[in-house]
């Protein structure tokens, strides 16, 4: 039996290949095969997690309630997830529900960990596509945008 597993393994070893070889040249097509825009791109995402780490924390420390900078990365990162794999729009209900049972894990109390739960979300989500909306209105304004054309869909 430990033979078939290793041959198994034989078998998949040229198919990953194949696979690492096909993404390599997608990445070289989208242009982010140069080290300088990949690493901006990684470095941007791990910049992202920790700001929106650091937002959760500083929800978190305004009761009182002091969280850990790893602890904090694995609730984003956990609950980010666990809404990128259920097919609801936005991961609305399921990142809320994630950060507050992270933050009850993390040492909260199940009452305190809603609100820098919700605020957080609320922060993050739910309140930049405002502030995006009136932005860009102001910027048309300013004529510092072109305002788009809306084609009719007929």
């Amino acid at each position: 039996m430990p033979q078939l597993a290793w041959a198994d393994i034989a078998l998949a070893i040229p198919e990953s290949a194949a696979r690492f070889a096909f993404n390599v040249r997608f990445l070289q097509k989208q242009g982010l095969a140069s080290p300088r825009r990949l690493g901006m791109l990684i470095g941007g995402n791990l910049g992202a997690e920790f700001f929106l780490a650091m937002a959760l924390g500083a929800f978190a420390r305004s009761p009182g309630y002091p969280v850990g900078i790893v602890e904090l990365l694995f609730i984003n990162v956990s609950a980010s997830l666990l809404a990128g794999l259920l097919p609801i729009p936005g991961g609305i209900g399921i990142v809320e529900s994630g950060l507050t049972l992270g933050l009850v894990r993390a040492g909260l109390p199940e009452d305190a960990a809603l609100a820098p739960a919700l605020l957080d979300r609320s922060a993050t989500f739910y309140l930049p596509p405002l502030w995006g909306f009136f932005a860009v209105r102001w910027m048309e304004r300013r004529q510092l945008l072109r305002p788009v054309r809306r084609r009719s869909p007929l």
